[in-house]
């Protein structure tokens, strides 16, 4: 459990284009996420030796084998997939799934940002008035032991004010929210908030239906039954009407980023020069955060989720994806499938196809036809 670099490469700060390659995109994208995942797994080991709970155990096993394979898929030359951002994508790997590992956190955040802009965009094509706004709510930063009851008193919060505030937010038509959590490096105490992103009505902006700052907080903090003025944010999000659709989704991209990013960052919990204050922070985090749905959609943006068949917002998706869509049959365009190996620290390649296939027939090589389960 020792091929780790915990200081690689920070696995939060996202090029600004994928790699044409499957080899760069396992170099630059998958590997620094692998080493931060190893480092997790040390810190579940430690753990599970010093309280004896195999809740620890089971994790450090899982997490260390997270990705260890990696299969690609790899467009071959002269083919076209309109679909796709790049000429490859991944296939098949096995992963953890397990809350705080970085590489399926990062997963996770690709399908949740994917999805989004695509509900958003297509909402604003045929909903023009559709205006949308950013929410932020939060409470005061708290010490471990306060922190899995704070996770469930705003998330259960949250829904309270959508239902005691009902006719005053009428004009919000739905939305989407998601937990996040940050971590004072001074004082190592906890600060869970929520982000939202909310659907509003044109006439949200007009006479009594607006919302001010200070009203959200008195809401908030009525619902949460603080002895205090939480701290809350609010801004409209830009996008002007007459734009055209590519302006339109690159916003919404920007805004789905904001949102969809990781509840945690793992700089936050795995610090490489303090392996106590590590074991601290995951000992907190892993049993809070445990089985906990931290991303949910309401109203019109959970309908648009829905009428566009795609997969549980909340999960990493089945693979082969396309906009967060799980792929079934693309029997125009051939792949080659590369794959890659975890080991001495690096992966290295151990497979390439010798001859290109569609994908219905690389699924059913692979899986034997049946489809990999959402």
């Amino acid at each position: 459990m020792k091929d780790y670099n915990v200081c690689a490469e920070n696995p939060q700060q996202e090029l600004p284009e994928l790699p044409e390659l499957p080899e760069e995109y396992i170099r630059k994208k998958f590997t620094p996420k692998k080493h931060k995942a190893l480092f997790l797994a040390d810190s579940f080991e430690r753990l599970a030796g010093i309280t004896h709970d195999p809740w620890y155990f089971a994790r450090a096993k899982a997490v260390e084998q997270c990705a260890n394979s990696v299969f690609m898929l790899r467009q071959a030359e002269g083919q076209s997939d309109s679909g796709a951002s790049t000429k490859h994508r991944v296939l098949s790997a096995f992963f953890c799934k397990k809350r705080l590992c970085p590489m399926c956190d990062w997963r996770r955040s690709l399908n949740l940002c994917s999805q989004l802009t695509d509900i958003f965009t297509v909402l604003s094509v045929e909903r023009p008035s559709v205006r949308f706004a950013f929410l932020s709510l939060t409470i005061r930063n708290m010490t471990g032991e306060e922190f899995p009851a704070a996770i469930d008193q705003i998330q259960k919060g949250f829904r309270s004010l959508l239902r005691r505030y009902r006719k005053r937010l009428s004009d919000v038509l739905g939305g989407f929210r998601s937990l996040e959590v940050t971590i004072n490096p001074n004082d190592g105490t906890f600060h869970p908030h929520l982000h939202a992103v909310l659907a509003l009505n044109s006439s949200y902006y007009k006479g009594a239906g607006y919302i001010t700052q200070a009203e959200w907080a008195d809401m908030w903090r009525d619902v949460l039954n603080l002895d205090y003025t939480p701290s809350t944010f609010i801004s409209n999000i830009n996008t002007d009407e007459h734009a055209d659709n590519e302006a339109k989704a690159h916003e919404f991209r920007c805004t789905a980023a904001e949102v969809a990013k990781y509840c945690v960052k793992s700089a936050d919990y795995l610090l490489p020069d303090d392996l106590g204050e590590t074991d601290r922070r995951v000992a907190v985090l892993a049993p809070a955060l445990h089985h906990r749905r931290l991303v949910n959609m309401w109203g019109l943006i959970k309908d648009y989720h829905k009428r566009l068949n795609l997969c549980d917002p909340d999960t990493i998706p089945p693979l082969a994806t396309l906009g967060g869509k799980a792929v079934t049959v693309l029997d125009d365009v051939l792949y080659y499938v590369v794959g890659y190996r975890w080991g001495r620290g690096e992966y290295s390649q151990c497979l390439e196809s010798q001859k290109p296939a569609t994908l219905s027939e690389i699924r059913a090589r692979f899986f034997g036809g049946r489809s990999k389960k959402k």
